[in-house]
């Protein structure tokens, strides 16, 4: 009988054949670990300076030590620093031993010195770092120029106090100091987030609180920092606090001084002012143009008729007998007033204002119409400054032409100071032979507020008497001084 021929075989069957395949057991997580510690001790290294060295900028690197360590720091991989750190701190070997309880000992017992181990360690390295982020922040928060919490006697105004918010506050301390804030709330809150949006509605905010505990921080690492401080101390001069409390709160870093109050408010030394001037300008009604011709007052001046104006002449101008009827009827209005009895004849006493005792009757709905200027920082507290405010509204704000404006009589008003000053100006410049530089146009005119203003204080200055005279009964500044009410002469 013949064989049959054989397969041919191949060099890789045939080593297959020959020896059989060796598989390596996976080794486990543990083993690894102890392959790790047993090549750290057999390059002469502890683990802790393994981990030193490992992150030592000062060891001498590989390519591949940097590129793993570099990996590492840079969050490429799943398990951060923090992470690791968090294992290392909550670690039971990290914490100091304890013994237990016995009848003796009902406490348990710290058997080993702790100073040493992980966890204080890491507690210890934790604080001096969020201690040291937190001084940043503060002193970030307190910078001259950008912390926003600086406001110099020479740069007090008071649109920055009218200005100034707890909400602005709270948004410069959660961009400045936000690390700081949100231990503060923490502690506030315990932890519970939700207690912040549940105090909304309450008394108190643990958001606010810790806002102003920052800002009061702010204030003993910087008093220059001081803009809430002067909120509160302005605050309590308005409120007419005892000294006792500003002594109390500016001890605790609430409120500024009570000196420094003063000096914020420029009370007890030289005022510096800071002077402008508002306008507006007002439409009349029911004139006749020819009223507002300068030529016939221009040609009486020339004709010097003020020298012949006497006292008879004034008084012949009053209509004696009008006057009479109209001050009867105030004190017929003064006693229906006070008088319930008499309240039935109200309308009588205001129906004879409007019609019979009134000269110049006004339109029914009329509507005064004002076109308020624009505001400029010139002082009309000199005459100068009164020609200049006079040249910035007409020249300027209105556009009007100086040979427009000498053409009509310009009604000019304000208070009694402001009117003298243009009686004084327009005499300055009444030798002038041109137009409008003369000024001779401008008809001062002090408002009617003012003058009753004026008018209270000439009453109430005639019946308080001289203050020299002080025993004189008569007058109330005797009256003062004989009750010994102490308040101060008005004259």
């Amino acid at each position: 009988m013949s064989q049959l021929p054989k397969t041919p075989i191949t060099q890789g069957d045939q080593a297959s054949a020959s020896t059989p395949r060796n598989y390596t057991p996976r080794k486990t997580d543990s083993e690894k670990i102890d392959a790790i510690f047993d090549a750290i001790k057999a390059n002469k290294l502890t683990f802790p300076l393994f981990l030193y060295k490992a992150f030592d900028p000062d060891t001498p690197k590989s390519t591949k030590h940097a590129a793993t360590i570099s990996s590492f720091l840079r969050g490429q991989s799943n398990i951060g620093a923090d992470n690791i750190a968090h294992l290392m701190f909550n670690h039971s070997s990290s914490v100091p031993i304890q013994g237990r309880a016995s009848t003796i000992h009902e406490t348990p017992l710290v058997t080993t010195d702790g100073s040493g181990m992980a966890h204080v360690r890491l507690l210890a390295w934790a604080i001096d770092i969020v201690t040291q982020h937190c001084m940043d922040e503060v002193k970030a928060l307190t910078h001259p120029k950008s912390g926003g919490l600086h406001l110099s006697q020479s740069q007090l105004m008071w649109k920055d106090l009218q200005e100034w918010s707890v909400a602005a506050a709270t948004k410069s301390v959660e961009t400045k100091a936000s690390t700081l804030l949100q231990i503060l709330i923490a502690v506030a809150t315990q932890g519970d987030s939700a207690k912040i949006s549940k105090a909304c509605g309450a008394n108190w905010d643990p958001k606010m609180i810790s806002v102003i505990t920052i800002l009061v921080l702010a204030f003993t690492c910087n008093t220059a920092s001081n803009i809430f401080q002067k909120i509160i101390g302005i605050w309590l001069f308005a409120n007419s606090a005892a000294y006792r409390v500003y002594q109390v709160l500016s001890h605790i870093g609430l409120s500024v001084s009570y000196n420094t109050v003063l000096r914020s408010l420029h009370i007890g030394q030289a005022n510096s002012l800071m002077s402008g001037t508002a306008s507006m300008m007002v439409k009349l009604e029911g004139f006749t143009p020819r009223a507002f011709d300068p030529l016939p007052l221009v040609q009486a001046r020339n004709e010097r008729r003020r020298a012949g104006l006497s006292c008879p002449m004034l008084k012949d101008c009053i209509d004696e007998k009008h006057l009479c009827q109209v001050m009867a009827l105030h004190c017929i209005s003064f006693l229906i007033e006070d008088s319930p009895s008499l309240l039935r004849h109200r309308k009588w006493v205001t129906s004879q204002f409007e019609n019979n005792l009134s000269k110049h009757h006004m339109r029914k709905g009329r509507k005064t119409t004002i076109h308020p200027l624009a505001t400029s920082d010139i002082n009309e507290a000199t005459i100068s400054g009164n020609k200049d405010v006079i040249d910035n509204i007409l020249l300027k704000q209105l556009s009007l032409s100086e040979e427009d404006i000498k053409k009509v009589l310009i009604i000019i008003g304000g208070n009694q100071s402001t009117i003298e000053k243009m009686c004084t100006l327009k005499s300055y410049l009444a030798d002038c032979p041109h137009g409008y530089p003369t000024y001779n146009w401008v008809i001062p005119l002090i408002q009617l507020w003012h003058m009753q203003w004026a008018n209270l204080a000439h009453v109430i200055g005639t019946h308080w008497g001289p203050s020299t005279n002080t025993r004189e009964t008569s007058t109330y500044s005797g009256v003062n001084n004989l009750l010994r009410r102490g308040v101060k002469n008005i004259t």
